[in-house]
């Protein structure tokens, strides 16, 4: 349909002429609109910018398996295992912010230490690695029970100064002990915590 554009001119002045010292709700309306497809253009375009930069986006879960272990953390994750500077581990996963270490302790080890695995409990074997963490000056927390854990904290500063947070679980396999340390920066322990006994639900050990 076509539309006479001097009829419309001419009808809107008389409508203007009507309304003459009101703001008609009308425009009002119109103004708001456009005010609004404003805000929703630019934060649409500020939204598409943090999107693209990760603001929004969550991390993906990924599983990282080992020949008798596994556990799922995110795709924020790379397994370090074969190039970290720290031996003696099982497994290290690290994140821009965190550090997953994993140890485990079989019925060999135990066997050279004089003792027999069937013999030692899960609480035997936390007792073991808190007094050892505590015998390295680490300041350990006490042992509880949390989310279903037995688990400890500990502290460490490293030589720059920072201060980090091991938060520590211990479980129990077939055949062997593990530890599992959940490392990040004391600051964001906060932050972190909760993720790290979701993470530990997650574990499977043989």
């Amino acid at each position: 349909m076509e539309f006479n554009e001097e009829q419309k001119v001419e009808e809107q002045k008389v409508e203007e002429q009507k309304t003459e010292g009101q703001k008609p709700k009308k425009v009002i309306k119109t103004v708001l609109y456009v005010v609004l497809v404003v805000i929703i253009a630019v934060a649409g375009g500020t939204l598409k910018g943090l999107y693209s930069k990760g603001f929004f986006t969550k991390a993906q879960t990924q599983t990282f398996t080992k020949a008798d272990y596994s556990i799922t953390l995110t795709t924020d994750f790379s397994d370090t295992t074969d190039t970290t500077s720290v031996s003696g581990y099982a497994g290290c996963f690290q994140s821009d912010d965190v550090m997953v270490l994993v140890i485990k302790e079989d019925k060999d080890m135990f066997s050279q230490a004089g003792a027999d695995i069937n013999d030692i409990t899960l609480a035997d074997y936390a007792g073991l690695v808190h007094d050892s963490t505590a015998s390295q000056n680490e300041n350990p927390t006490a042992i509880e029970t949390k989310n279903g854990f037995t688990t400890f904290n500990y502290t460490m500063t490293d030589i720059d100064g920072t201060t980090a947070t091991c938060v520590t679980i211990m479980l129990k396999g077939t055949d062997a002990y593990w530890t599992f340390g959940f490392v990040c920066k004391t600051i964001g322990l906060s932050k972190y915590e909760n993720k790290f006994f979701d993470w530990a639900k997650t574990i499977t050990v043989q």
